[in-house]
């Protein structure tokens, strides 16, 4: 059996250990919450400078979205003169005997006209 010196021994050191984890656990806390503090100020600091930039070189950023903007209109005007000329190439053909019926008639009237 274990004799009462040891046994109280035992208990002094449990009681110890858990004065030696209630303290390390406090100072852990209290390191944690420092290093939170200081992360958040930090942040604070880096929003401020974001927003010190962003609205520094907002008239750059805002010219580059109109010249975004320019380039996707200057895109849809190059595709929709790309389909025009394609259907003027396949339409020009039907109208080449058109055309030159119109020439014998407009000549034929200025022969008139001349007379």
């Amino acid at each position: 059996m274990l004799s009462p010196v040891f046994c109280l021994i035992l208990v002094v050191l449990w009681i110890k250990s858990i004065r030696l984890r209630k303290t390390l656990l406090a100072g852990a806390e209290q390191k944690l919450q420092q290093a939170l503090t200081e992360e958040k100020e930090q942040q604070s600091k880096l929003s401020s400078v974001i927003k010190h930039y962003e609205q520094k070189y907002e008239p750059i950023l805002e010219i580059q979205r109109e010249v975004d903007n320019q380039h996707e209109k200057l895109g849809l005007v190059v595709e929709e003169l790309k389909n025009l000329k394609e259907d003027y190439n396949t339409k020009r053909p039907l109208l080449g005997p058109v055309d030159n019926h119109l020439e014998a008639i407009s000549a034929a009237t200025r022969f008139q006209h001349a007379a």
